[in-house]
């Protein structure tokens, strides 16, 4: 009979923001592929408070702000809950990136405008 390893629990409780180079509404924010070309992504997590935006001098500056209505101007909340649950998160609130902006070695993002999310992630392996 082969042993096992015993498994460690643990739980992390945190809340998660992302944001993306695709547009709002694109299909990778629901589980399938991108609409056009590829999906390019950073997410940031803060397991104690709530936060808007992530910063690392001279690494990583992403700041979130709430959709606007395009007619009025005025912030727009916009709710998405995955009744089966979501690949990171079940229950987020939709934002878009204020600022987006990344530079590390050769890598260099630029994304702002773009789709954001933040939520509370509740995770654990038992």
């Amino acid at each position: 009979m082969a042993e096992t390893a015993a498994r460690t629990p643990w739980h992390l409780k945190a809340h998660w923001i992302e944001a993306c180079n695709c547009p709002h509404g694109c299909n990778c924010q629901f589980g399938g592929v991108p609409n056009a070309g590829s999906c390019e992504g950073m997410f940031g997590c803060e397991v104690a408070g709530e936060r808007s935006s992530v910063r690392v001098p001279g690494a990583l500056d992403m700041r979130l702000t709430p959709l606007k209505n395009p007619v009025t101007g005025e912030d727009k909340e916009v709710h998405i809950v995955y009744p089966k649950g979501g690949f990171f998160w079940n229950d987020g609130t939709i934002a878009t990136t204020a600022g987006m902006h990344g530079e590390h070695g050769d890598l260099r993002i630029d994304w702002p405008g773009r789709f954001a999310s933040a939520s509370e992630v509740n995770w654990r392996n038992h």
